[in-house]
């Protein structure tokens, strides 16, 4: 009889220290020291950007400060090409949006980066030809998803951009002419 007794006991003793082991580790708070975020969309197809035009070096060139007379005035469009690879046949357009900081109170010009020696007076205008027509190109405004130039068909296309500076007011001064954008695709 003892000995059911002193094993009923060690059993209740390991029974009693398994639940209060139990709870002490449940009562234990938990701390986030990070957030993640996940966001993606669900697409019927896309393209890929070619490695080729991840990034891409538009230099627009030594532009004399007098070619400026008048604010408005335009230096040479400089053509740049984004181009995109193994476009799905489900895709028929993209839409594309340049981002990156314009020019206080002008929308469609990029801000020239604010580095000691900056040129004054002058920012970047983005174009694209007006529906495949090379002939007439429309301003792009920076920030806001616009239609791609042209209709997308399955495989390989070509997006084509210019650039090209602009006199925001007179005098345009010299100093260096660099910029930073960044552009983001959606396709439908």
């Amino acid at each position: 009889m003892q000995y059911k007794t002193l094993l009923s006991t060690s059993l209740k003793g390991l029974l009693f220290m398994a639940t209060g082991s139990a709870l002490l580790l449940s009562s234990q708070t938990w701390a986030y020291d990070g957030t993640i975020n996940v966001t993606g969309n669900i697409v019927d197809g896309s393209c890929d950007i070619s490695t080729d035009t991840q990034t891409i070096n538009v230099a627009l060139g030594s532009v004399q400060a007098a070619s400026f007379a008048n604010k408005g005035d335009v230096s040479n469009p400089v053509p740049f090409d984004i181009l995109l690879k193994n476009c799905s046949s489900s895709v028929t357009e993209a839409q594309i949006m340049f981002i990156g900081k314009s020019v206080p109170g002008n929308g469609q010009l990029l801000e020239l980066t604010q580095e000691a020696g900056v040129a004054q007076n002058v920012g970047i205008r983005i174009r694209q030809p007006d529906w495949g027509d090379f002939t007439n190109y429309v301003s792009i405004p920076l920030n806001m998803k616009l239609v791609a130039d042209s209709a997308l068909e399955a495989g390989d296309n070509t997006l084509t951009y210019t650039l090209q500076y602009e006199a925001t007011a007179t005098p345009v001064t010299v100093g260096t002419g660099n910029a930073v954008m960044y552009f983001d695709l959606y396709y439908q």
